[in-house]
């Protein structure tokens, strides 16, 4: 994973996909705005059967 100062990317370990049984590997980057993080992944398998996904992500820190 790569972290700037308001950027961060990285690869996910690959993984099983319990829906096609197929393992995936996925990018994501991201930016950093205060307290969210906003950016896009992009996932790939290795069966014939997974098409290639693209998509958009966020997360907000939590303050109770």
């Amino acid at each position: 994973m790569f972290v700037s100062e308001n950027e961060v990317s990285g690869v996910l370990n690959p993984y099983r996909d319990p829906t096609c049984g197929c393992t995936l590997t996925t990018t994501f980057r991201g930016t950093i705005t205060g307290d969210e993080i906003a950016g896009t992944f992009h996932s790939e398998g290795s069966g014939i059967s997974h098409m290639p996904t693209d998509g958009r992500w966020r997360v907000k820190r939590y303050t109770p």
